[in-house]
């Protein structure tokens, strides 16, 4: 589920105001293409002049030869899967663990709770009213300090993380079904490790990793 969750952000940052303000700023590009270190002031591209003095002849690369173009397609097929499973409760994948992170830890704040899910604290906001719209989550003043906002799972989002489990646990099982089981295991194993040793080189870091 950990890696689902890494591979799926992009439907929440599309929905968000920061989604749609980048979508302005640079039209055809898709948020895929777009995904860069978010302290980063502005998007920078080289002009076509300095590309052609910076580049130099190349051999063509195969697509399949590259890690990177597995693990999107691999998004993408994680990402349908769970929405044709899940299509019923309107969750996406980050839906889904922010709301099943919340239940496990009542009373997380929302930058906690963006660190535990490995999820960019600029967009877990708009995750979080589209939860509280449907009456998911609450949010409450802590009573230590009341700028924060604590985020507590309602009675109906048990509910639907409760009725939703079937569905989330098939499409683990449908992702990994070409491999045997041991295979499974070891492709985990190897998932986690490549997310461990990479998660500082992540826009949004997990503090669970």
């Amino acid at each position: 589920h950990g890696i689902l969750l890494r591979l799926c952000a992009f439907r929440d940052v599309l929905a968000s105001s920061a989604g749609l303000r980048l979508r302005q700023a640079v039209g055809a590009l898709t948020m895929e293409e777009l995904l860069v270190d978010r302290h980063r002031p502005k998007f920078q591209f080289l002009s076509l002049n300095t590309l052609k003095k910076k580049s130099s002849p190349s051999a063509q690369v195969s697509l399949d030869s590259l890690a990177g173009h597995y693990i999107r397609r691999l998004q993408q097929i994680a990402v349908a899967i769970f929405l044709q499973e899940n299509e019923q409760y309107g969750l996406t994948p980050v839906q889904y663990a922010a709301l099943q992170a919340v239940r496990n830890t009542p009373e997380f704040d929302q930058r906690t709770l963006a660190r535990t899910i490995g999820f960019d604290t600029s967009t877990i906001a708009g995750v979080i009213d589209r939860l509280e719209a449907r009456g998911l989550v609450r949010r409450k003043s802590s009573p230590k300090d009341g700028r924060v906002r604590l985020l507590e799972a309602t009675a109906s989002g048990i509910q639907l993380l409760d009725a939703a489990l079937p569905g989330v646990l098939r499409t683990q099982d449908r992702i990994l079904a070409p491999l045997s089981p041991s295979e499974r295991a070891e492709f985990l194993r190897m998932l986690q490790r490549l997310v461990v040793a990479n998660n500082e080189l992540s826009r949004a870091p997990s503090q669970g990793s």
